[in-house]
Protein backbone atom coordinates (compact mmCIF):
# COMPACT_ATOMS: atom_id res chain seq x y z
CA UNK A 1 0.00 0.00 0.00
CA UNK A 2 1.41 3.25 -1.10
CA UNK A 3 2.30 6.38 0.90
CA UNK A 4 -0.98 8.08 -0.20
CA UNK A 5 -2.94 5.51 0.04
CA UNK A 6 -1.99 4.81 3.69
CA UNK A 7 -2.53 8.61 4.76
CA UNK A 8 -6.12 8.29 3.29
CA UNK A 9 -7.29 5.20 4.86
CA UNK A 10 -5.90 7.03 8.42
CA UNK A 11 -7.89 10.16 7.91
CA UNK A 12 -10.60 8.68 6.83
CA UNK A 13 -11.18 6.23 10.23
CA UNK A 14 -8.95 8.91 12.86
CA UNK A 15 -9.80 12.20 10.73
CA UNK A 16 -13.15 13.08 12.46
CA UNK A 17 -11.81 12.38 16.36
CA UNK A 18 -8.74 13.57 15.63
CA UNK A 19 -9.91 16.88 14.65
CA UNK A 20 -12.72 17.08 16.94
CA UNK A 21 -9.84 16.76 19.56
CA UNK A 22 -8.16 19.68 18.18
CA UNK A 23 -11.02 22.12 18.22
CA UNK A 24 -11.73 21.26 21.78
CA UNK A 25 -8.29 22.83 22.43
CA UNK A 26 -8.66 25.64 19.98
CA UNK A 27 -12.51 25.76 18.39
CA UNK A 28 -10.70 28.15 15.50
CA UNK A 29 -8.32 25.71 14.82
CA UNK A 30 -7.39 25.34 11.05
CA UNK A 31 -6.06 22.29 10.62
CA UNK A 32 -8.92 20.81 12.30
CA UNK A 33 -11.79 22.19 10.72
CA UNK A 34 -9.98 20.87 7.68
CA UNK A 35 -9.30 17.63 9.09
CA UNK A 36 -13.04 17.07 9.58
CA UNK A 37 -14.16 18.44 6.37
CA UNK A 38 -11.85 16.23 4.68
CA UNK A 39 -12.66 12.84 6.98
CA UNK A 40 -16.50 13.26 6.34
CA UNK A 41 -16.11 13.89 2.57
CA UNK A 42 -14.10 10.60 1.94
CA UNK A 43 -16.44 8.90 4.51
CA UNK A 44 -19.86 10.41 2.48
CA UNK A 45 -20.69 12.28 5.37
CA UNK A 46 -21.18 15.16 3.04
CA UNK A 47 -23.45 18.08 5.27
CA UNK A 48 -20.81 17.91 7.96
CA UNK A 49 -18.03 18.27 5.35
CA UNK A 50 -20.02 21.02 4.40
CA UNK A 51 -20.33 22.90 7.79
CA UNK A 52 -17.14 21.79 8.59
CA UNK A 53 -15.31 23.69 5.25
CA UNK A 54 -18.04 26.96 5.21
CA UNK A 55 -16.93 27.49 8.74
CA UNK A 56 -12.82 27.22 7.39
CA UNK A 57 -13.48 29.79 5.09
CA UNK A 58 -15.30 32.26 7.46
CA UNK A 59 -11.54 32.09 9.17
CA UNK A 60 -9.44 32.22 6.88
CA UNK A 61 -11.21 33.30 3.07
CA UNK A 62 -8.04 32.92 1.47
CA UNK A 63 -7.54 28.82 1.89
CA UNK A 64 -7.52 26.83 -1.31
CA UNK A 65 -7.78 23.51 0.30
CA UNK A 66 -10.78 24.55 1.67
CA UNK A 67 -12.51 25.40 -1.46
CA UNK A 68 -10.51 22.38 -3.20
CA UNK A 69 -12.57 20.02 -0.89
CA UNK A 70 -16.00 21.77 -1.43
CA UNK A 71 -15.13 21.41 -5.19
CA UNK A 72 -15.04 17.63 -4.81
CA UNK A 73 -17.74 17.64 -2.35
CA UNK A 74 -19.88 19.11 -5.26
CA UNK A 75 -18.36 16.61 -7.99
CA UNK A 76 -18.84 13.76 -5.25
CA UNK A 77 -22.86 15.25 -5.37
CA UNK A 78 -23.56 15.18 -8.82
CA UNK A 79 -23.76 19.47 -8.57
CA UNK A 80 -21.02 20.64 -11.27
CA UNK A 81 -21.85 23.87 -11.77
CA UNK A 82 -20.59 24.10 -7.89
CA UNK A 83 -18.09 22.20 -8.40
CA UNK A 84 -16.67 24.32 -11.06
CA UNK A 85 -16.97 27.55 -9.18
CA UNK A 86 -14.95 26.04 -6.14
CA UNK A 87 -12.07 25.07 -8.14
CA UNK A 88 -12.16 28.51 -9.92
CA UNK A 89 -11.70 30.32 -6.90
CA UNK A 90 -9.14 28.23 -6.06
CA UNK A 91 -7.68 28.69 -9.39
CA UNK A 92 -8.17 32.77 -9.07
CA UNK A 93 -5.84 32.53 -5.92
CA UNK A 94 -3.75 29.71 -7.07
CA UNK A 95 -3.09 29.40 -10.81
CA UNK A 96 0.03 27.90 -11.09
CA UNK A 97 -1.24 25.36 -7.54
CA UNK A 98 -1.47 21.19 -9.40
CA UNK A 99 -4.11 20.63 -7.18
CA UNK A 100 -6.27 22.86 -8.31
CA UNK A 101 -5.28 22.69 -12.35
CA UNK A 102 -6.23 18.28 -11.74
CA UNK A 103 -9.69 19.71 -9.58
CA UNK A 104 -10.52 22.17 -12.69
CA UNK A 105 -9.57 19.46 -15.06
CA UNK A 106 -11.75 16.92 -12.95
CA UNK A 107 -14.61 19.13 -13.06
CA UNK A 108 -14.63 19.80 -16.80
CA UNK A 109 -14.60 15.60 -17.51
CA UNK A 110 -17.67 15.11 -15.40
CA UNK A 111 -19.28 17.62 -16.99
CA UNK A 112 -18.38 16.10 -20.48
CA UNK A 113 -19.02 12.71 -18.72
CA UNK A 114 -22.58 13.78 -18.04
CA UNK A 115 -23.70 14.42 -21.91
CA UNK A 116 -23.34 10.38 -23.27
CA UNK A 117 -22.58 7.11 -22.03
CA UNK A 118 -20.42 6.34 -24.99
CA UNK A 119 -18.00 8.88 -23.59
CA UNK A 120 -18.27 7.10 -20.10
CA UNK A 121 -17.30 4.03 -21.74
CA UNK A 122 -14.23 5.36 -23.54
CA UNK A 123 -13.69 7.48 -19.88
CA UNK A 124 -13.63 3.57 -18.36
CA UNK A 125 -11.50 2.25 -20.89
CA UNK A 126 -8.63 5.13 -20.19
CA UNK A 127 -6.52 5.49 -17.25
CA UNK A 128 -8.74 5.28 -14.44
CA UNK A 129 -9.89 8.35 -13.08
CA UNK A 130 -10.33 9.31 -9.37
CA UNK A 131 -12.75 7.64 -7.60
CA UNK A 132 -15.24 11.17 -7.03
CA UNK A 133 -14.96 11.74 -10.60
CA UNK A 134 -16.57 8.33 -11.15
CA UNK A 135 -19.18 8.92 -8.45
CA UNK A 136 -20.00 12.06 -9.74
CA UNK A 137 -20.40 10.73 -12.98
CA UNK A 138 -22.68 8.34 -11.34
CA UNK A 139 -24.94 10.18 -9.28
CA UNK A 140 -25.70 11.94 -12.63
CA UNK A 141 -26.67 8.81 -14.51
CA UNK A 142 -29.23 8.38 -11.92
CA UNK A 143 -30.63 11.94 -12.07
CA UNK A 144 -31.03 10.86 -15.88
CA UNK A 145 -32.69 8.29 -14.96
CA UNK A 146 -30.32 5.92 -16.40
CA UNK A 147 -30.16 3.54 -13.54
CA UNK A 148 -28.19 0.26 -15.23
CA UNK A 149 -25.64 2.99 -16.25
CA UNK A 150 -25.25 4.62 -13.16
CA UNK A 151 -24.68 0.75 -11.19
CA UNK A 152 -22.48 -0.22 -14.01
CA UNK A 153 -19.97 3.00 -12.97
CA UNK A 154 -20.28 2.61 -9.76
CA UNK A 155 -19.71 -0.65 -9.53
CA UNK A 156 -16.35 0.17 -11.12
CA UNK A 157 -15.80 2.47 -8.41
CA UNK A 158 -15.74 0.18 -5.33
CA UNK A 159 -13.89 -2.55 -7.28
CA UNK A 160 -10.70 -0.02 -7.91
CA UNK A 161 -11.38 1.55 -4.04
CA UNK A 162 -13.17 -1.02 -2.24
CA UNK A 163 -13.04 1.67 0.56
CA UNK A 164 -14.91 4.53 -1.06
CA UNK A 165 -17.92 5.19 1.36
CA UNK A 166 -19.77 7.39 -1.11
CA UNK A 167 -20.03 4.91 -3.29
CA UNK A 168 -20.71 2.18 -1.64
CA UNK A 169 -23.75 3.50 -0.13
CA UNK A 170 -25.43 5.13 -3.16
CA UNK A 171 -25.19 1.54 -4.55
CA UNK A 172 -26.73 0.27 -1.12
CA UNK A 173 -29.06 2.87 -1.71
CA UNK A 174 -30.23 1.72 -5.19
CA UNK A 175 -30.17 -1.54 -5.06
CA UNK A 176 -32.22 -1.15 -1.73
CA UNK A 177 -34.87 0.52 -4.16
CA UNK A 178 -34.99 -1.77 -6.63
CA UNK A 179 -35.39 -4.84 -4.37
CA UNK A 180 -32.65 -6.54 -5.25
CA UNK A 181 -31.94 -7.96 -1.51
CA UNK A 182 -28.15 -9.92 -3.03
CA UNK A 183 -26.73 -6.87 -3.57
CA UNK A 184 -28.34 -4.72 -0.79
CA UNK A 185 -26.59 -7.20 1.77
CA UNK A 186 -23.39 -7.27 -0.64
CA UNK A 187 -22.75 -3.02 -0.04
CA UNK A 188 -24.25 -3.43 3.59
CA UNK A 189 -21.55 -5.76 3.84
CA UNK A 190 -18.77 -3.88 2.36
CA UNK A 191 -19.81 -0.68 4.72
CA UNK A 192 -19.35 -2.57 7.63
CA UNK A 193 -15.94 -3.49 6.00
CA UNK A 194 -14.71 -0.17 5.63
CA UNK A 195 -16.65 1.73 9.10
CA UNK A 196 -17.79 -0.96 11.45
CA UNK A 197 -19.91 1.83 13.30
CA UNK A 198 -23.29 1.34 14.21
CA UNK A 199 -25.01 3.23 11.44
CA UNK A 200 -23.60 0.69 9.06
CA UNK A 201 -24.38 -2.30 10.85
CA UNK A 202 -27.96 -1.72 11.52
CA UNK A 203 -28.15 -0.93 7.47
CA UNK A 204 -26.94 -4.38 7.12
CA UNK A 205 -29.03 -5.78 10.37
CA UNK A 206 -31.87 -4.38 7.65
CA UNK A 207 -30.61 -5.95 4.94
CA UNK A 208 -30.59 -9.48 6.70
CA UNK A 209 -33.80 -9.36 8.03
CA UNK A 210 -35.51 -8.63 4.94
CA UNK A 211 -33.84 -11.59 3.40
CA UNK A 212 -35.20 -13.65 6.28
CA UNK A 213 -31.57 -13.84 8.03
CA UNK A 214 -32.82 -12.80 11.53
CA UNK A 215 -30.41 -14.96 13.67
CA UNK A 216 -27.31 -12.95 11.60
CA UNK A 217 -28.96 -9.43 12.17
CA UNK A 218 -29.47 -10.40 15.57
CA UNK A 219 -25.33 -10.47 16.15
CA UNK A 220 -24.76 -7.16 14.17
CA UNK A 221 -27.63 -5.23 16.50
CA UNK A 222 -25.61 -6.92 19.56
CA UNK A 223 -22.24 -5.82 17.82
CA UNK A 224 -24.27 -2.29 17.22
CA UNK A 225 -25.93 -1.78 21.02
CA UNK A 226 -22.19 -2.91 21.86
CA UNK A 227 -20.24 -0.04 20.26
CA UNK A 228 -23.50 2.15 21.63
CA UNK A 229 -24.72 5.12 19.34
CA UNK A 230 -22.51 8.37 18.76
CA UNK A 231 -25.30 10.46 17.57
CA UNK A 232 -29.73 10.81 17.64
CA UNK A 233 -29.33 9.15 14.12
CA UNK A 234 -27.75 6.48 15.37
CA UNK A 235 -29.95 6.22 18.35
CA UNK A 236 -32.96 6.32 15.98
CA UNK A 237 -31.66 3.50 13.67
CA UNK A 238 -31.13 1.20 16.64
CA UNK A 239 -35.07 2.17 18.14
CA UNK A 240 -36.06 1.23 14.59
CA UNK A 241 -34.17 -2.21 14.40
CA UNK A 242 -35.27 -3.27 17.95
CA UNK A 243 -38.72 -1.95 17.04
CA UNK A 244 -38.61 -4.40 14.14
CA UNK A 245 -37.30 -7.18 16.50
CA UNK A 246 -39.98 -6.66 19.02
CA UNK A 247 -38.03 -5.21 21.80
CA UNK A 248 -40.18 -2.33 22.46
CA UNK A 249 -38.94 -1.46 25.25
CA UNK A 250 -34.99 -1.25 24.02
CA UNK A 251 -36.81 0.68 21.03
CA UNK A 252 -38.65 3.33 23.16
CA UNK A 253 -35.56 3.65 25.02
CA UNK A 254 -33.33 4.54 22.26
CA UNK A 255 -35.88 6.65 20.69
CA UNK A 256 -36.15 8.71 23.75
CA UNK A 257 -32.43 9.39 24.03
CA UNK A 258 -33.10 10.06 20.21
CA UNK A 259 -35.45 12.82 21.01
CA UNK A 260 -33.38 14.72 24.11
CA UNK A 261 -30.20 14.38 22.08
CA UNK A 262 -31.98 16.43 19.03
CA UNK A 263 -35.61 17.60 20.22
CA UNK A 264 -35.88 19.64 16.65
CA UNK A 265 -36.50 16.42 14.76
CA UNK A 266 -39.10 14.23 13.39
CA UNK A 267 -38.35 10.63 12.96
CA UNK A 268 -37.73 9.33 15.68
CA UNK A 269 -41.04 11.11 17.29
CA UNK A 270 -43.14 9.14 14.95
CA UNK A 271 -41.17 5.55 15.47
CA UNK A 272 -41.96 6.44 19.13
CA UNK A 273 -45.75 6.85 18.56
CA UNK A 274 -45.85 3.75 16.35
CA UNK A 275 -43.96 1.45 19.06
CA UNK A 276 -47.37 1.64 21.24
CA UNK A 277 -50.65 3.24 22.19
CA UNK A 278 -49.97 6.42 23.45
CA UNK A 279 -51.81 7.57 26.94
CA UNK A 280 -52.74 10.87 28.81
CA UNK A 281 -49.42 9.86 30.55
CA UNK A 282 -47.66 11.10 27.08
CA UNK A 283 -49.08 14.60 27.36
CA UNK A 284 -45.74 16.64 27.50
CA UNK A 285 -44.26 14.72 25.03
CA UNK A 286 -47.56 15.92 22.73
CA UNK A 287 -47.28 19.25 23.57
CA UNK A 288 -43.23 19.26 22.99
CA UNK A 289 -44.17 17.82 19.83
CA UNK A 290 -46.29 20.68 18.96
CA UNK A 291 -43.80 23.10 20.05
CA UNK A 292 -41.28 21.71 17.50
CA UNK A 293 -43.52 21.92 14.71
CA UNK A 294 -44.01 25.39 15.59
CA UNK A 295 -40.63 26.08 14.24
CA UNK A 296 -40.72 27.93 11.12
CA UNK A 297 -37.09 26.40 10.40
CA UNK A 298 -38.07 22.67 10.25
CA UNK A 299 -36.99 20.85 7.87
CA UNK A 300 -39.68 19.79 5.72
CA UNK A 301 -38.88 15.52 6.20
CA UNK A 302 -38.95 16.13 9.83
CA UNK A 303 -42.04 17.68 9.15
CA UNK A 304 -44.02 15.61 7.57
CA UNK A 305 -42.83 13.00 10.39
CA UNK A 306 -44.06 14.93 13.15
CA UNK A 307 -47.51 15.61 11.82
CA UNK A 308 -47.88 12.04 11.01
CA UNK A 309 -46.92 10.97 14.72
CA UNK A 310 -49.39 14.00 16.39
CA UNK A 311 -52.26 12.19 14.43
CA UNK A 312 -51.45 8.91 15.66
CA UNK A 313 -50.87 9.88 19.25
CA UNK A 314 -54.30 11.85 19.10
CA UNK A 315 -56.25 8.85 17.62
CA UNK A 316 -54.64 6.98 20.49
CA UNK A 317 -56.42 9.70 22.89
CA UNK A 318 -59.56 9.44 21.08
CA UNK A 319 -58.66 13.35 20.04
CA UNK A 320 -60.20 12.19 16.16
CA UNK A 321 -61.13 15.76 14.76
CA UNK A 322 -57.55 17.21 15.88
CA UNK A 323 -55.96 13.60 14.82
CA UNK A 324 -57.43 14.03 11.27
CA UNK A 325 -56.26 17.42 10.93
CA UNK A 326 -52.44 16.50 11.26
CA UNK A 327 -53.36 13.29 9.20
CA UNK A 328 -54.26 15.67 6.12
CA UNK A 329 -51.55 18.15 6.73
CA UNK A 330 -48.78 14.86 6.84
CA UNK A 331 -50.50 13.72 3.44
CA UNK A 332 -50.31 16.75 2.04
CA UNK A 333 -46.88 17.58 3.16
CA UNK A 334 -45.76 13.76 1.72
CA UNK A 335 -47.77 14.70 -1.58
CA UNK A 336 -45.29 18.06 -1.87
CA UNK A 337 -41.68 16.20 -1.12
CA UNK A 338 -43.15 13.19 -4.22
CA UNK A 339 -44.26 15.41 -6.59
CA UNK A 340 -44.23 19.13 -6.36
CA UNK A 341 -46.35 21.84 -6.85
CA UNK A 342 -48.17 19.18 -9.34
CA UNK A 343 -51.75 18.57 -9.06
CA UNK A 344 -53.18 15.35 -8.96
CA UNK A 345 -54.46 14.03 -11.85
CA UNK A 346 -57.12 11.41 -11.53
CA UNK A 347 -57.40 10.92 -15.36
CA UNK A 348 -53.76 9.28 -14.76
CA UNK A 349 -54.66 6.79 -12.06
CA UNK A 350 -57.98 6.05 -14.22
CA UNK A 351 -56.24 5.46 -17.54
CA UNK A 352 -53.94 2.87 -15.79
CA UNK A 353 -56.17 1.10 -14.32
CA UNK A 354 -58.66 1.07 -16.93
CA UNK A 355 -55.55 -0.54 -18.56
CA UNK A 356 -54.46 -2.97 -16.21
CA UNK A 357 -58.21 -4.46 -16.20
CA UNK A 358 -57.80 -4.98 -19.72
CA UNK A 359 -54.53 -6.60 -19.00
CA UNK A 360 -56.15 -9.07 -16.55
CA UNK A 361 -59.52 -9.84 -18.41
CA UNK A 362 -59.42 -13.73 -19.48
CA UNK A 363 -58.87 -12.75 -22.99
CA UNK A 364 -55.49 -10.97 -22.91
CA UNK A 365 -54.29 -13.05 -20.52
CA UNK A 366 -54.77 -15.83 -22.66
CA UNK A 367 -53.35 -13.98 -25.11
CA UNK A 368 -50.12 -13.89 -23.18
CA UNK A 369 -50.04 -17.19 -21.95
CA UNK A 370 -46.73 -17.20 -23.58
CA UNK A 371 -45.44 -14.95 -20.72
CA UNK A 372 -46.37 -17.40 -18.05
CA UNK A 373 -43.61 -18.45 -15.19
CA UNK A 374 -43.68 -21.43 -14.09
CA UNK A 375 -41.20 -20.92 -11.74
CA UNK A 376 -42.51 -22.23 -7.84
CA UNK A 377 -40.52 -19.50 -6.02
CA UNK A 378 -43.23 -16.86 -5.48
CA UNK A 379 -46.07 -17.32 -2.72
CA UNK A 380 -48.66 -14.26 -3.16
CA UNK A 381 -50.68 -13.20 -0.43
CA UNK A 382 -53.37 -11.36 -1.25
CA UNK A 383 -56.16 -9.30 0.75
CA UNK A 384 -57.45 -5.68 1.82
CA UNK A 385 -55.50 -3.52 3.97
CA UNK A 386 -55.36 -4.38 8.03
CA UNK A 387 -56.91 -7.98 7.21
CA UNK A 388 -54.17 -9.86 8.44
CA UNK A 389 -51.92 -10.67 5.45
CA UNK A 390 -48.36 -9.63 7.29
CA UNK A 391 -49.80 -11.61 9.94
CA UNK A 392 -49.82 -14.63 7.47
CA UNK A 393 -46.47 -13.49 5.75
CA UNK A 394 -44.87 -13.60 9.04
CA UNK A 395 -46.45 -17.20 9.65
CA UNK A 396 -45.34 -18.79 6.54
CA UNK A 397 -41.96 -17.42 6.61
CA UNK A 398 -41.02 -19.03 10.17
CA UNK A 399 -40.68 -22.08 7.89
CA UNK A 400 -36.94 -22.46 6.97
CA UNK A 401 -37.82 -23.12 3.62
CA UNK A 402 -39.87 -19.62 3.25
CA UNK A 403 -38.23 -16.67 2.48
CA UNK A 404 -40.37 -13.56 3.36
CA UNK A 405 -40.01 -10.63 1.04
CA UNK A 406 -42.60 -7.91 1.97
CA UNK A 407 -44.45 -5.36 -0.40
CA UNK A 408 -42.55 -5.52 -3.39
CA UNK A 409 -41.86 -2.31 -5.17
CA UNK A 410 -41.16 -3.73 -8.66
CA UNK A 411 -43.95 -4.06 -10.94
CA UNK A 412 -44.75 -0.27 -9.22
CA UNK A 413 -41.04 0.21 -10.69
CA UNK A 414 -42.07 -1.16 -14.12
CA UNK A 415 -45.70 0.35 -14.10
CA UNK A 416 -44.79 1.97 -17.47
CA UNK A 417 -44.04 -1.68 -18.87
CA UNK A 418 -47.62 -3.09 -18.00
CA UNK A 419 -49.90 -1.66 -20.44
CA UNK A 420 -54.12 -3.15 -21.50
CA UNK A 421 -53.37 -2.72 -25.16
CA UNK A 422 -51.79 -4.15 -28.41
CA UNK A 423 -48.27 -2.16 -27.78
CA UNK A 424 -47.58 -4.46 -24.86
CA UNK A 425 -43.95 -5.85 -25.46
CA UNK A 426 -44.59 -9.70 -25.17
CA UNK A 427 -40.50 -10.54 -24.60
CA UNK A 428 -40.45 -7.70 -21.74
CA UNK A 429 -43.30 -8.82 -19.94
CA UNK A 430 -41.43 -12.26 -20.14
CA UNK A 431 -38.39 -10.95 -19.00
CA UNK A 432 -39.81 -9.00 -16.57
CA UNK A 433 -41.07 -12.27 -14.87
CA UNK A 434 -38.08 -13.85 -14.72
CA UNK A 435 -36.34 -11.35 -13.42
CA UNK A 436 -39.23 -10.87 -10.34
CA UNK A 437 -38.66 -14.43 -10.06
CA UNK A 438 -34.56 -14.44 -9.58
CA UNK A 439 -35.26 -11.50 -6.82
CA UNK A 440 -37.30 -13.17 -5.31
CA UNK A 441 -35.15 -16.21 -4.79
CA UNK A 442 -32.91 -13.97 -2.96
CA UNK A 443 -35.06 -13.82 0.45
CA UNK A 444 -35.29 -17.67 0.75
CA UNK A 445 -31.75 -18.69 1.10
Amino acid sequence: MGTHTVFQSALRYAGIPVGKAILALDPNSISGLLMIGMASAMRGDYPLAEKSLARLLELDPDTIHGRLWLSRIAVGTGRVADAKQWASEAASLDPHNKLVQDQMAECDVVASQFVTLQFCEQTAAAAPRPSSVRFGLGVALMGMGRTSDAIWILEQVVEQDPVYMPAIQELLKIYTSSDDPQNVIRMAKMAVEVASEPSTLVDLAFALISSGRQDEAEACLSTATALGPHNPIEMAQLGFINQVLGRIEEATCYFKASTEARPKQGMSYYWLSQSRKMTEEDRPRIDKMRAVLADPTLHASARESLTYALGKSLEDLGDYESAMRYFEEGNRLSYKSKFGMKPYDIREDAAFLDGLEKLMSKEPLMQHEICSNISPTPIFIVGMIRSGTTLMEQILSSHPKVGAAGEQSFWAIHREDIRGDSALDLDQLKSLCEEYCEILKGFGD
